[in-house]
């Protein structure tokens, strides 16, 4: 959800995916101003948020937030998980961060940090998020997609359908054998 958008539409899209069932919310913020919106999100919703974009709204967010579950991407802040975007395996190894996010385009490289951790590679045994987010406008293929990020070892998936949520979750229950 970005932000940038008119506050009215946040906050329904926010209600729309705690109703749908999401297990957090994934923001983009572009200004500090952001940041009473953040905090209604995560008051009336209760889920956890992944906060990325602009570091200094992205900080304010989190300043603004008391006593809910921060994911922060790009931005640094005492007591909340914070997030290295990697674009190469040998690039997430090192970040010395929490957490480590892989985009769609490089899942390939997630499938090489996974692997690299279960041969004991302290390094590369952080939990890692896949965002999927714009690599198609397609539901069913997003969920595909989602799969995909499943089987290369995702911890997180972030997307922006949340049909494809529900199919990815329904899949992954199955999987799992849940």
């Amino acid at each position: 959800m970005d932000l940038s958008d008119t506050e009215r539409d946040a906050y329904d899209t926010a209600i729309m995916w705690s109703e749908s069932g999401a297990d957090g919310i994934c923001i983009r913020l572009s200004s500090e101003g952001d940041a009473p919106m953040v905090a209604m999100i995560c008051a009336v919703t209760g889920l956890p948020l992944i906060l990325e974009g602009d570091p200094g709204a992205v900080s304010a967010a989190a300043s603004a937030v008391q006593d809910s579950v921060l994911i922060l991407v790009g931005a640094e802040s005492d007591g909340h998980v914070t997030v290295h975007c990697a674009s190469s395996c040998d690039d997430a190894s090192g970040s010395g961060k929490d957490m480590v996010m892989f985009g769609y385009s490089v899942l390939g490289e997630l499938k090489r940090y996974r692997s690299k951790g279960l041969k004991g590679d302290e390094c590369c045994k952080s939990p890692a998020i896949a965002d999927i987010r714009g690599s198609t406008e397609d539901p069913l293929e997003e969920a595909m997609h989602g799969l995909e990020a499943m089987l290369c070892g995702a911890d997180m998936i972030v997307m922006s359908s949340s049909m494809a949520a529900d199919m990815c979750r329904f899949q992954g229950e199955e999987l799992a054998d849940l």
